[in-house]
């Protein structure tokens, strides 16, 4: 076999991985997909067509997806990507790069204030865990970027159906500096040293 069949056969692992994981956050916590994703399209306004597709638009919607464990981020976001026919585009990709800009244009004060009006929007259960998580996204830097290079990462590793394809994505994210650090702490805890070490062969 092949180095590069190793690493495919690594990746269609974690893919494994994240989808059992989704499956058992989806029915132990009888998680209705169709119903948060109206919640955060919501609380995001992501329907009303005043949304461009840039990251900026979408950091409200990025941010909000990092109070939930980073696989059922990536399962809302991939499930508001099926409405793109109402937004006008697909905004998956956007809202991924939000994520990966979550530092440095979080220090926008337009930007903070936008995303509190989306804190207040949302209309979750009272579930302490999830506001304390929120509060704490917002006002500690360090715990934001964990949250979005994990996002990041699960997303990188659903969406791509080999390492090739993976390495190219990885490359576009790891051109932000105060991003590349995480994601290869988040990639190396869901793989091994030997996958990371083959991101920069």
């Amino acid at each position: 076999m092949s180095v590069i069949q190793k690493l495919d056969q690594k990746l269609e692992l974690v893919q494994i991985n994240i989808a059992q994981s989704i499956d058992q956050f989806t029915k132990f916590n009888k998680f209705d997909r169709v119903e948060q994703t109206k919640v955060l399209g919501s609380a995001c306004r992501i329907w009303t067509g005043q949304k461009e597709e840039c990251p900026e638009h979408f950091l409200d919607v990025a941010f909000l997806l990092l109070c939930f464990p980073p696989e059922i981020g990536f399962f809302l976001a991939w499930n508001i990507s099926l409405t793109a026919s109402v937004i006008g585009f697909n905004p998956f990709g956007v809202i991924m790069e939000a994520a990966a800009k979550s530092i440095s244009i979080f220090k926008d004060e337009d930007v903070r204030a936008k995303i509190r009006v989306a804190m207040g929007n949302l209309s979750l259960p009272e579930n302490q865990d999830i506001l304390d998580k929120l509060e704490k996204l917002y006002e500690d830097e360090k715990f934001r970027a964990t949250a979005s290079a994990q996002l990041i990462v699960n997303c990188m590793f659903m969406v791509n159906d080999d390492f090739t394809k993976f390495h190219q994505m990885h490359y576009a994210f790891s051109a932000d500096p105060e991003i590349e650090a995480f994601l290869l702490v988040e990639i190396e805890k869901m793989t091994d040293k030997e996958f990371l070490k083959s991101l920069y062969e």
